[in-house]
């Protein structure tokens, strides 16, 4: 069964996935990093909510993505400063951390899941536990990622750390 699956995902999908476990290894590193990029990551949730849109989602389900994405926005403005070393006007220095790498995973492996649940058993794709599951997961990770870049957004102007 895994080998049909692995076999019948589009080919683009592995070298995207690549990709984001790269980007993702590479927030586990200490880093300095423009501002700008984080001004664009929460229209990621432009994705979700266009997944969502694609369930033929009911009023209870935007209701509980609104939820998840609230959540998601707290979390992330509440746990963010912690990996924030300093900030100028055009970067921001990054302690390295693994929620990045989990979120970005997660965004991909939600989606896989739903599209491969689509493929091989529709009727559980299409069912509320399936769809509610989906909706609170991908409404959570893009909510994290609008209150981690509003919360590096804010952070104080003081000037990055001195690099030994």
């Amino acid at each position: 069964m895994l080998r049909g699956i692995a076999t019948g995902a589009p080919l683009w999908v592995w070298p995207l996935l690549a990709v984001l476990v790269l980007l993702g290894l590479r927030s586990t590193r200490s880093r300095v990093s423009p501002v700008l990029p984080f001004y664009l990551i929460p229209l990621l949730a432009i994705l979700a909510v266009r997944a969502v849109a694609a369930l033929h989602a009911t009023p209870e389900l935007w209701g509980l993505f609104a939820a998840s994405y609230a959540t998601g926005a707290v979390l992330g403005w509440r746990v963010q400063p912690r990996w924030i070393m300093g900030r100028d006007d055009r970067r921001v220095a990054l302690r390295g951390e693994a929620l990045t790498l989990v979120t970005i995973l997660t965004v991909f492996l939600a989606n896989f899941a739903l599209g491969t649940m689509q493929a091989v058993a529709p009727q559980v794709a299409a069912g509320t536990g399936f769809r509610a599951g989906f909706v609170l997961i991908v409404g959570l990770v893009a909510g994290l990622f609008l209150g981690r870049t509003l919360a590096i957004l804010r952070a104080p102007r003081a000037g990055l750390p001195v690099q030994p």
